[in-house]
C-alpha cells in the first residue's frame, strides 16, 4: 500500500494483477471516498466477484465469499445415455502445456502456468484430474516439471516473480494432490531457494513466500533439518503479521502441523 498515492497493488489467487485507488470525493460525493479498481494484467472469471467484494466492503456491506462455482471453469456435461468419460490423461495435458511453453515469451509462459495451476488444483478440476496431471508432472525428467524447477530456483526479479509464484503454486498443488510424494532430487533442488525466500520475505516476494510455506507443509516430514524450516517459517510469519494475512496464516498452519 502506498500511503502518499492511496494506491494498493494486488494480485488475486488466480494471478490477476490489479490496483485499488482511493480518491477524496468532490461535489455531490464530498461526504465520502471514491474507490476505483483497475485490472492491469491477466484475467479470471472470478475477478468480477473480487471487484464486487472490494466495492461492497468500501460501502460497509458484508462481503460474500467467492463461490467455487465461479472459478472460471465450465462443468462437465454428460448425456444420460453415455458413460462418464475418464479424467484427462496427465501426459496429454502436459503435452499441451509444453507446446504453450514452446511459443516463448512472457504472455505464453504466463498462460501455460495459469492453465497448469488450474489442472493441478483439485478444488477446480476435481481430484482425479489433479492427481493424474500432478503424478505425471512430478515424474523425474518430465519436461514441464523440469521447466518449473528451473523457474523456481532462478533469482527473483520484477519480470520473473509472477511466473515464479505460479510455478511454486503448481508444485504445491501437485504435492497436495498426491499427498506429498516428491523425488529426492527435486526436493534438494528447490529446498534451498524456498528457505531463502521464507527467511528474507519482503513485500516484493511475499506471495512467493506464502507458496513456499505451502510446499513445506506437504514435505517437512521427510526433511533432514526441520529446525531450519521452523526458523524460516517463524521469520516469514512475523513479516506476514505486518504485511500479508495470507502469509501469516499459511506459515502458522505449517508450523502448527510441525507442532511448534
Amino acid at each position: 500500500y502506498d500511503d502518499d498515492k492511496a494506491k494498493v497493488k494486488c494480485v488475486s489467487a488466480s494471478g490477476v494483477e490489479f490496483r485499488v485507488f482511493l480518491y477524496r470525493g468532490r461535489r455531490e460525493y464530498s461526504h465520502g471516498i471514491i474507490v476505483e479498481v483497475q485490472r492491469r494484467f491477466g484475467y479470471s472469471m472470478d475477478f468480477e466477484e473480487i471487484t464486487r467484494a472490494i466495492l461492497d466492503a468500501a460501502q460497509g456491506l458484508p462481503a460474500a465469499a467467492i463461490s467455487a462455482a465461479t472459478t472460471g471453469y465450465l462443468p462437465m456435461v454428460v448425456d444420460d445415455e453415455e458413460d462418464v468419460p475418464p479424467p484427462p490423461s496427465g501426459a496429454s495435458s502436459l503435452r499441451m502445456i509444453s507446446m504453450m511453453f514452446g511459443n516463448q515469451g512472457y504472455d505464453s509462459d504466463y498462460l501455460a502456468l495459469q492453465t497448469l495451476a488450474s489442472l493441478t488444483d483439485a478444488s477446480r478440476m476435481g481430484a482425479a484430474t489433479a492427481k493424474s496431471v500432478s503424478t505425471e508432472l512430478l515424474v523425474p525428467g518430465n519436461e514441464v516439471g523440469t521447466k518449473l524447477t528451473q523457474l523456481i530456483v532462478k533469482n527473483p526479479s520484477d519480470d520473473l516473480v509472477n511466473l515464479q509464484v505460479l510455478a511454486l503454486t503448481i508444485l504445491a498443488n501437485a504435492l497436495s494432490a498426491i499427498k506429498g510424494k516428491i523425488s529426492e532430487d527435486l526436493h534438494e533442488a528447490v529446498r534451498p531457494k524456498l528457505v531463502q525466500v521464507l527467511e528474507n520475505a519482503t513485500e516484493s516476494n511475499i506471495l512467493l513466500a506464502q507458496q513456499a510455506a505451502r510446499y513445506i507443509e506437504c514435505t517437512w516430514q521427510d526433511d533432514e533439518d526441520i529446525d531450519e524450516l521452523q526458523s524460516a517459517l517463524q521469520k516469514a510469519q512475523v513479516v506476514g503479521q505486518s504485511r500479508h494475512m495470507g502469509l501469516e496464516r499459511q506459515a502458522a498452519a505449517t508450523l502448527s502441523k510441525m507442532k511448534v
